[in-house]
This record gives C-alpha cells, sequence and structure tokens, in this order.
C-alpha cells in the first residue's frame, strides 16, 4: 500500500512541477482569492480490511468476497492566512458493502440437517478533517500540501439471513448490528491547483484541482459478540475487536469556487 501511495504522489508532483516550469511570464501576476470553497469527486483505492476478513473466516467459512466501495465525495473550505499556509476544513462521503453466502450441514440424533447463511454489511464512512496547508508558490499554476487531524462519523449496520430445516434451530439472523459511531481519523496530501483565466463574467470560478491523498481511520469495534449468546462453545475470536477498512488512498479531481 505504502508503495502504490508513493507511486501516485510521484505522479501527482512530476506533472505539476512540469507545469510550474512551462507556466507563461503573464501567470506572475495571477491573483487567487483568499477564501476558496472546493468539491471534487473520486475514487478510494488500495482499500484492505484483512483483520475484518480474518476474523470472519475464524467465525464462520473462509469469505469469497471483499467490500465493494462506492465513489468519494469531497467538499470544504480553504482560507489564505499567510503567503504560503492555508487552513481549513474538509470532509468526504463514501460507503461500502459486502454480501456472503454459504451453507453448512450438521447432525443431531443421528439426523441431519443444513442451514443456508447469508450475511450483508454496510459501512457508511464520513471523514470530517481540519486542515494546515503548505503552497509554495502563489501563481496560476500551483501545488500544495497538507495534513489533516479530525473525527469520523460511521454508521455499521450488520444483516444475517438464515434458512434452516432444522425445527429446533437455535440460530436466528436478524439486524444484529446498527450504530454509528465517531472514531479519530488523521489525513496526509498533496495536490495542484490550474486556476481558470480571470474574467469578470465567471468570477466565482477558481481552479481545477487534482489531489492525491491517504486517509487512515481509527474504525476498530467487536461487530461478532453479538451472536455469541447462540453458541454453545462460541469461537474464541467472537468478543474480539477488528478494524473495519482502516484506510485508503484517494484520488480527486474537482473545482474550486470563489468566495473571497
Amino acid at each position: 500500500m505504502i508503495k502504490l501511495f508513493l507511486i501516485l504522489l510521484l505522479y501527482v508532483l512530476i506533472p505539476s512541477v512540469s507545469v510550474k516550469c512551462a507556466e507563461p511570464t503573464a501567470a506572475i501576476d495571477y491573483k487567487h482569492k483568499n477564501i476558496l470553497f472546493f468539491l471534487s469527486v473520486g475514487y478510494p483505492l488500495a482499500v484492505e480490511s484483512e483483520d475484518f476478513y480474518d476474523q470472519y473466516s475464524d467465525i464462520f467459512v473462509p469469505i469469497k468476497g471483499k467490500f465493494r466501495l462506492t465513489g468519494i465525495v469531497s467538499c470544504g473550505m480553504r482560507v489564505q492566512f499567510f503567503e504560503k499556509c492555508r487552513l481549513g476544513i474538509a470532509a468526504d462521503y463514501s460507503s461500502a458493502s459486502l454480501n456472503d453466502s454459504y451453507s453448512e450441514s450438521f447432525t443431531v440424533l443421528d439426523l441431519k440437517y443444513k442451514r443456508d447463511y447469508r450475511n450483508t454489511f454496510r459501512v457508511t464512512t464520513i471523514p470530517v478533517f481540519v486542515t494546515a496547508e503548505y503552497v509554495p508558490l502563489n501563481k496560476q499554476f500551483r501545488s500544495y500540501t497538507g495534513l489533516g487531524v479530525g473525527v469520523l462519523f460511521s454508521e455499521i449496520v450488520w444483516n444475517q439471513q438464515i434458512i434452516s430445516d432444522y425445527d429446533m434451530e437455535s440460530r436466528f439472523g436478524g439486524e444484529h448490528h446498527n450504530e454509528s459511531y465517531v472514531f479519530p481519523a488523521l489525513r496526509v496530501y498533496t495536490g495542484f491547483e490550474l486556476g481558470f483565466d480571470q474574467s469578470k463574467r465567471y468570477s466565482y470560478l477558481g481552479s481545477f484541482t487534482m489531489e492525491l491523498s491517504y486517509t487512515y481511520m481509527f474504525r476498530e469495534k467487536a461487530l461478532f459478540s453479538a451472536i455469541k449468546k447462540q453458541y454453545i462453545d462460541p469461537p474464541e475470536s467472537i468478543d474480539k475487536t477488528s478494524t473495519i477498512l482502516p484506510g485508503y488512498i484517494g484520488l480527486n479531481i474537482g473545482v474550486t469556487i470563489n468566495m473571497e
């Protein structure tokens, strides 16, 4: 994951440096606004949740699928406080889902029975950050690097469906978990802004942006303890916590809107 992040980091920085070296002399007088609103879309890359997958496989059966993720929608505000420093706020929204089905056979009094399981997980991710950015050059084409510290608002839902031909069934499905949580979160990022040509008619348009980020979220819960009472001899790992989708690399493109 770290190697992929470094490769993508170079992919973002090299074009921005090349553009900066090739910008026209007229861009020297370009003035960015001090207050910017930004909106961008992207997709989360290098998303893993091995701790969760391992625990699931230990309690049930080896998991066959992985979380399927939606795109990222990001927004926020940046304020130029000093010549090379901006402060701001930023937020993302994304969601992920996982569906897994399997069957198991068991014997009671020499009679064979069968259970069919279907587990559905849904995870909503809304990290919100206070950010600080370093902007080395204030020209029409400029790069920036930043750090964000904040919190993650997350909803985790687990539904389980069980179909059994055993009349005295002790396992039952339903909504085993549906809770909202707040976890700490961190972000590092870099990007560049390509300022639109300034005009009186479209003065609200700021820049086209491309940004590469890595977000880490301390999302850790013991989901499976909700079904512990259904087991006569529960698995040892059923009470353990596991990290759920702890981080992702985001590659976003968007625009900035002049607020001042």
